[in-house]
């Protein structure tokens, strides 16, 4: 992939005079910001403009990248074949860049999740779990992420709910990105340019599963289980795979549908349909465990919750995930792998699995799909006959490469900004004993996170669950009403929200505000 810096300098150097001849103030700005000269003074141009990119950047100015841009074309030429050297030993930098940019994004403006994540962490804070932390809401006969919850709890209690959210959040994205990364490059096995399409890929999903992936639920580590089932090639690999799906099978109770991602790997039929019995009924015995033999009434009572919603009331989770369809990230992905599809270049087993999972017509599903779809594209680069894309060894593919890096670098900065920020998380601080009202959903979780242990709160995880007086109160909330005889009745002394556009009820006395969100105290009048 790197081309011979020492033969082409000349022809670099001439086309740099060529242009310095024309036009001598670009020529002499070139020479001001050059990183190349000798003696230190001479690079205090391109110093200076360094550092006022990081000044910007710490700053998180739109124009941050502007300094930066600049330095590329003064030394354009000679950076170009620095690049593209490194490249040609490290292409894994393709990948490592990209991913220190978005780490240090994050760094300078912390993540929330704004979730379930946070009731797994903040769940071991309340003596009973879910049972104290939920008023007027039905539970479960028993825990439906039984290890998460343990996991995350014991965390939580040793270093703190924040660093926990943050170290869930990192897992969730760099076993995802491990995953993904390497069953393409499994995919495009034997090309040379492959580090350039599969970040490309790469980056593609994580623009697309952002805040999916911010979330850190249980499924976003399934999903990365699943998809990693096209890395493994010998017995040990497939072994240790296996060993980690059960594993990963008493963190979630919807574990049963991964399995199915058994068909990904590379080895006979008959041993893929093996594993996938085996892995069911390993993790039906490890459940029938957990539940004391109340595996079905368990698994029901999700399905029994849904049932007892409002009509009015609706879940994003429960979202088409065709309402994706409108991201440019996933008509990319989706005409790619149909493209692939049609010319016979997409592996089967990628179409089958996607298909699998669209059957559900749920949003949650998405991070299999799309991963799917990206591996079906790749396959059509691995058909590619001819000269690889990325690998011409004339001067202007070491400019292209480069050029490439740095839309992967560029297109790396954009995805920090689509995760929900720290600072905007809801966090009103309430005495010992409240019992909160949530309005929305965000705060249905947050208030859990930053009270642990103090409050109680309705709705729960799912809003069937809650008792319809509850469900009509969040209801008419919307509509700008507030019944207070039904509240107080309740219990509720406080309620937050960010929808209440009417005048206030008589029982409403309001105490403080964070952004939209409003924080009520509610007390007969």
């Amino acid at each position: 992939m790197a081309p011979d810096s020492g033969a082409r300098a000349p022809a670099q150097a001439a086309s740099g005079q060529g242009v310095s001849a024309r036009l001598p103030i670009l020529g002499a700005s070139r020479r001001l910001l050059s990183i190349y000269e000798d003696a230190p003074y001479r690079n205090a141009g391109a110093i200076l403009v360094f550092v006022c990119g990081l000044v910007l950047l710490a700053r998180l100015s739109p124009l941050a990248m502007l300094p930066f841009l600049v330095l590329v074309w003064a030394n354009a030429d000679r950076l170009a074949l620095r690049v593209d050297s490194l490249l040609g030993a490290a292409p894994w930098l393709l990948v490592a860049i990209p991913a220190a940019a978005i780490l240090a994004r994050l760094v300078l403006q912390p993540p929330a999740a704004s979730d379930d994540l946070l009731r797994h962490i903040a769940s071991a804070f309340w003596p009973r779990g879910y049972q104290d932390m939920y008023v007027h809401t039905a539970l479960p006969p028993h825990p439906l992420y039984p290890g998460f919850d343990g996991l995350l709890g014991y965390l939580a209690q040793r270093i703190g709910l924040p660093a926990t959210m943050w170290l869930a959040q990192a897992a969730a994205f760099a076993c995802y990105s491990f995953a993904v990364i390497g069953a393409g490059l499994r995919v495009l096995s034997g090309r040379e340019d492959r580090w350039f399409w599969v970040a490309a890929g790469w980056l593609l999903l994580c623009s697309l599963l952002a805040l999916r992936l911010s979330l850190a639920r249980p499924e976003v580590f399934m999903a990365a289980w699943a998809i990693s089932a096209v890395i493994p090639r010998s017995r040990g690999g497939i072994a240790l795979w296996v060993v980690i799906g059960v594993a990963l099978g008493s963190a979630y109770w919807l574990a049963p549908i991964y399995y199915t991602a058994a068909l990904l790997l590379q080895t006979s039929l008959r041993a893929r349909l093996a594993i996938a019995a085996a892995l069911g009924t390993a993790w039906a015995l490890l459940w029938l465990w957990l539940t004391g033999g109340e595996l079905v009434a368990t698994f029901v009572w999700p399905l029994e919750a849904v049932g007892r919603r409002i009509p009015e009331l609706s879940v994003g989770e429960n979202v088409s995930i065709f309402a994706m369809v409108s991201a440019p990230e996933f008509v990319l992905l989706a005409a790619g792998a149909a493209w692939a599809i049609g010319k016979g270049a997409a592996e089967p087993r990628f179409v089958l699995l996607a298909g699998f999972f669209l059957l559900s017509n749920q949003i949650r599903y998405a991070n299999v799909v799309a991963a799917m779809f990206m591996l079906c594209a790749l396959g059509l680069i691995a058909a590619a006959k001819g000269e690889e894309l990325l690998r011409s060894r004339t001067q202007s593919g070491a400019k292209l490469r480069s050029v490439v890096a740095a839309v992967l670098l560029l297109c790396a900065l954009s995805i920090p900004p689509q995760v929900p920020k720290w600072a905007d998380q809801v966090r009103f601080q309430l005495p010992p004993g409240s019992v909160v009202l949530a309005g929305n959903m965000p705060p249905m979780y947050s208030m859990l996170f930053h009270n642990p242990g103090r409050i109680r709160i309705s709705p729960g995880f799912e809003l069937g669950a809650a008792r319809p007086e509850v469900q009509r109160a969040i209801l008419d909330l919307g509509s700008g009403r507030l019944d207070c005889v039904a509240v107080l009745a309740l219990g509720f002394t406080h309620l937050v929200e960010n929808s209440f556009a009417g005048v206030p009820a008589s029982c409403m006395r309001l105490e403080a505000t964070q952004n939209t969100w409003r924080l009520w105290r509610l007390a007969a009048p």
